[in-house]
């Protein structure tokens, strides 16, 4: 086991799953930090749960996708990708953007007063 880790080891590292297409193959730090989820898309936005999952989108430094369940009544199912649910910022969009997953999600909790803060991040 451990020399089929070495192995591995020496190899280069590999994307698993789609490419990223442009624009999102290249983009500089400051075009990725303005793609945001726009508002009310969060994952359990319009329930009293206390706090929301918002997925984050793929670019910059996190090519890598993240395939995100839900559990919701006992049932599983993968939370699927739509370029409706980000604002691009300044950064050019191809109208018909295939399912490119996600590069992880971020845990908001709501403040009485304080609008949401996050909790904790999972990327990359």
């Amino acid at each position: 086991m451990v020399d089929l880790a070495r192995e591995l080891a020496k190899k280069p590292h590999k994307v698993r799953g789609p490419s990223l297409p442009a624009p999102f193959s290249n983009l500089t730090y400051d075009q990725y930090v303005a793609i945001r989820p726009k508002t009310g898309t969060a994952v359990w936005a319009n329930e009293a749960t206390g706090f929301v999952i918002e997925p984050l989108h793929r670019g910059y430094l996190f090519a890598a996708p993240v395939t995100i369940n839900i559990v919701e009544n006992g049932t599983v199912g993968r939370l699927s990708y739509s370029a409706g649910q980000f604002d691009f910022g300044k950064v050019a969009v191809p109208d018909n953007i295939p399912d490119l997953g996600f590069s992880g999600f971020r845990v908001l909790h709501a403040r009485s007063g304080k609008g949401l803060t996050d909790i904790a991040i999972f990327q990359g």
